[in-house]
């Protein structure tokens, strides 16, 4: 890896950092990881720890943003983000660095102390170009949607889970040489394709179990599809706002399994994934469930990629005809079946793994320092 020797980073993460990291912990841990390796002297703000002789830990595992704790989750976590943003922005005004890295929703007061210090700033981005997602009438300490495209405006580059999250800031006129797209990476040596039974073919629903990532449509696919000798596994926490209708589908041919701390056990004997969700920067459910030979029907704003027909296929999130259609082929056709997750388990070795992601965040910032 190239190496960034006795550059001084600032990096600022809101998040508690487990020692069993998922979702962004770890792609905080694989960058902080990738920084030192680089010789990168990192002063890590977060309200955990990463331990290493290359970073200074200023760990805050209590935080003011506590007194919110009582409300809605919306609430509490955007109290940390700006609590984090404050803190960081004191530190990056008293002390010299060479560039800084924080993550979207936590870093407008830092990255204009950065600008007016002429220091580089990189922010990670999760989503593609946030336009319709985010409310405006929450209260505060909410982060509304116009602060959020003003760290867009204001960051020096912006790192991209995706190349459809690239898309998506480009078509509102971002510069090119100001988006790097790093992806997302999955540990190989955990996810991996094990014994497909003949049967049952199963299929999986794996991540939040929400409307937003699709649970009503995936559920009305299959029972259009009416497979026989087939299941349907839904691998995540049911929200209780939606609990009674989630579980207004149940059938004796659905698997309701509710949170996973191991999903590679299901994901391992398991033939298909459905994500008809309406929005991510880059669906990392999709990319472990690849790694164990799962075809993939999901929509284009998933942000993973797609090679249709030969992965997977990229199907309209209100299509349930056309989900339903799809389930029947790859279940009807072994052969098809077999192929295509070969194709998916070889792409994600060649494309999505966190030794590759490492080196584009290493490269983004290199070559733009």
């Amino acid at each position: 890896m190239k190496n960034l020797l006795s550059k001084k980073v600032l990096y600022v993460y809101s998040g508690k950092l487990r020692k069993d990291a998922i979702g962004i912990d770890l792609v905080v841990k694989k960058q902080i990881e990738a920084l030192v390796n680089s010789g990168c002297k990192v002063f890590l703000i977060s309200r955990g720890v990463y331990k290493h002789n290359l970073v200074f830990n200023l760990s805050l595992p209590i935080t003011p943003a506590l007194l919110f704790s009582f409300f809605p989750a919306r609430y509490y976590y955007n109290a940390q983000y700006r609590f984090f943003s404050f803190l960081g922005a004191l530190v990056l005004a008293l002390f010299p660095f060479d560039f800084l890295v924080v993550w979207s929703g936590q870093g407008l007061a830092m990255l204009n102390v950065a600008k007016n210090k002429k220091i580089k700033s990189f922010l990670n981005c999760q989503s593609s170009y946030k336009k319709i997602y985010t409310r405006d009438d929450y209260l505060w300490p909410y982060i509304k949607l116009s602060q959020i495209q003003a760290e867009y405006k204001i960051a020096d580059f912006l790192f991209l889970p995706s190349n459809f999250s690239k898309s998506s800031f480009l078509s509102e006129g971002f510069k090119k040489n100001t988006l790097v797209e790093i992806g997302r990476g999955v540990d190989l040596s955990r996810f991996f394709s094990g014994l497909k039974k003949s049967q049952p073919i199963r299929v999986v629903f794996f991540g939040s179990v929400t409307e937003r990532k699709g649970i009503f449509q995936a559920l009305r696919a299959w029972k259009l599809a009416d497979l026989k000798d087939a299941e349907f596994l839904v691998i995540g926490k049911i929200p209780k706002e939606i609990f009674h209708e989630v579980m207004s589908f149940s059938a004796p041919n659905i698997r309701f399994l509710g949170f996973q701390k191991y999903p590679e056990k299901y994901l391992s004997t398991s033939h298909i994934q459905i994500l008809p969700t309406l929005f991510e920067g880059m669906a990392k459910t999709l990319i472990e469930g690849s790694a164990c030979g799962l075809v993939t029907l999901t929509t284009r704003n998933s942000g993973f990629p797609i090679l249709d027909g030969l992965n997977g296929f990229y199907i309209d999130r209100g299509n349930i005809d056309e989900y339903a259609k799809k389930l029947a082929l790859l279940a009807n056709d072994r052969k098809l079946l077999n192929y295509m997750g070969k194709k998916s388990e070889q792409y994600v070795k060649q494309y999505l793994t966190w030794e590759q992601f490492q080196q584009k965040f290493i490269n983004g910032i290199l070559f733009n320092i």
